[in-house]
């Protein structure tokens, strides 16, 4: 038999290049990334003293395969460019020795505070994103005394973020609730009150899969209409890449990657740094279905990102579309359509110019705004792909 743990000295990463990361992170416009530095298998990415004394066999990727420290060769290169630099770490472990005991209070206090700490106080992350929280409450888990420390004595007191996941106990909707912002995953987005965060994979697993294959994949045109539905509604989007064992980034990743990186370079005015407006999106007729309905009603675990595209390039019969996303900053206001309309006719319903113009963000035209009772009519020119380059978006800028 094969154990589990002898994948340990099969991990190499003998072609992982933090370079080559931290340029494709650049150029997808990603604002932060947030690395998995041990997942529930307690395998630490870092020269972790706690692995050692607590796994008693090489457990982290110094002492086994790769025999590096992952998380600090990529940070010194993540801090090179724009992009801030976040770590997950999951708090329970499936077999770990301590947490397998009936008390897990050895397991918290002298294994996983101390390795949180370590993680804190050697590479000072600018998020730290924590998850496998439901199996005890924040008091078991001794989070709040954690936070206290983080935000008080720790180096980073005065510039980290963390995510909600701190306890079984957290609900972060109706309260208790313990962190900067919520992380939903797998989810269909909602306007929620506070800062949130839309987390899920590029294809259908977290990590890479080798048995999947280009059909598994969400389309560039998905993941670009899902990002631009999060943010209209509030939200960022953490999407989950998946390296193989010899360190590298699959090249369809890449492609994606790179994508969402030149539909940003052209349109990410509509999007960093933006607020939701009063209405996210403009439906059509029709009948709507929102993506946690829509989860309940097919008894889903997760939502496949493909959702988006029945929202509104390929809806059943009978359904509406999200016909225009909106987003603002300042006095300015951002519509961004998801298809360039056959008839080059746009209705925005219930909306006022008020003396605005409206422009094509990518060339800067203007384009003719007719107010119409509570509505404006939009003429769209003949759509020309040797000045517009912007593919499975477009965006109206009104100001």
């Amino acid at each position: 038999m094969y154990s589990y743990y002898q994948f340990g000295q099969d991990f190499k990463a003998e072609r992982f290049d933090p370079k080559v990361w931290a340029d494709l992170f650049q150029t997808a416009g990603a604002k932060y990334i947030v690395l998995t530095t041990k997942h529930h298998d307690g395998f630490a990415l870092w020269p972790s003293k706690q692995t050692e004394r607590a796994w008693s066999m090489p457990w982290n990727s110094m002492t086994a395969g790769p025999k590096k420290d992952l998380v600090g060769e990529l940070k010194r290169e993540v801090n090179k460019t724009d992009v801030k630099f976040g770590l997950y770490y999951s708090l329970y472990e499936w077999f770990n020795p301590l947490y397998l005991k009936k008390d897990k209070s050895e397991y918290v206090r002298d294994y996983m505070i101390p390795q949180m700490k370590d993680l804190v106080n050697t590479y000072k992350p600018s998020i730290l994103w924590t998850d496998g929280q439901w199996d005890l409450s924040t008091s078991e888990w001794e989070s709040k005394d954690f936070v206290s420390w983080l935000y008080t004595s720790s180096p980073i007191r005065d510039s980290v973020v963390i995510n909600g996941r701190w306890g079984k106990d957290m609900k972060p909707k109706e309260g208790p609730f313990l962190g900067n912002f919520i992380s939903t995953e797998n989810d269909g987005v909602e306007a929620l009150d506070g800062p949130w965060e839309e987390c899920r994979g590029i294809g259908y697993s977290f990590g890479y899969n080798q048995n999947e294959d280009i059909r598994d994949y969400n389309t560039s045109q998905t993941l670009i209409l899902m990002l631009i539905d999060i943010v209209s509604h509030g939200g960022n989007l953490l999407l989950d890449i998946g390296p193989d064992a010899h360190g590298e980034i699959p090249q369809v990743m890449k492609d994606r990657l790179t994508d969402i990186g030149a539909w940003l370079k052209i349109n990410g005015e509509a999007i960093y740094g933006s607020r939701r407006w009063k209405e996210p999106v403009q439906w059509s007729a029709g009948r709507r279905t929102s993506g946690v309905a829509y989860k309940k009603e097919k008894k889903l675990a997760y939502l496949g990102g493909d959702f988006i595209l029945k929202q509104t390039v390929n809806p059943d019969p009978g359904d509406a579309v999200k016909e225009v996303f909106f987003t603002t900053k300042g006095d300015v206001v951002y519509a961004i359509l998801p298809t360039w309309g056959r008839d080059g006719k746009l209705h925005l319903k219930d909306f006022s110019l008020n003396g605005r113009k409206v422009s094509l963000l990518e060339t800067g035209e203007g384009i003719d705004a007719r107010q119409q009772g509570r509505d404006v009519e939009i003429s769209l020119p003949a759509f020309d792909p040797t000045r517009i380059r912007s593919r499975n978006a477009w965006v109206l800028k009104i100001s």
